[in-house]
């Protein structure tokens, strides 16, 4: 399931996201103007992924800011999936020990 909560950037106090997809168990938080984006496990709160790099090709022309945004998402939920499973191997695994 995913529930999205309109929010402040962290990162340019700018209009925000943030997806809680309790499916994966992570929160995901980016902002479309400065291209900020995180994903934290649910659970623990730790960062899996972070970033922001500010320009994407929207920004020049070569693509649409909704194209862009659409094919970036598809791609950083796949990324942030593997990571997430990454993730939880690694926690699951120290605290057995």
């Amino acid at each position: 399931m995913r529930i999205t909560q309109r929010i402040r950037c962290p990162n340019c106090g700018n209009h925000g996201s943030r997806d809680y997809l309790t499916n994966h168990e992570v929160i995901q938080t980016s902002c479309e103007i400065c291209d900020y984006f995180m994903v934290n496990c649910s659970r623990t709160g730790k960062v899996i992924e972070a970033y922001a790099p500010g320009i994407g090709l929207s920004a020049f022309g070569v693509l649409s800011q909704a194209q862009e945004s659409l094919s970036v998402t598809e791609s950083k939920l796949e990324m942030t999936a593997v990571a997430h499973k990454q993730h939880l191997l690694v926690t699951h695994g120290s605290s057995a020990r």
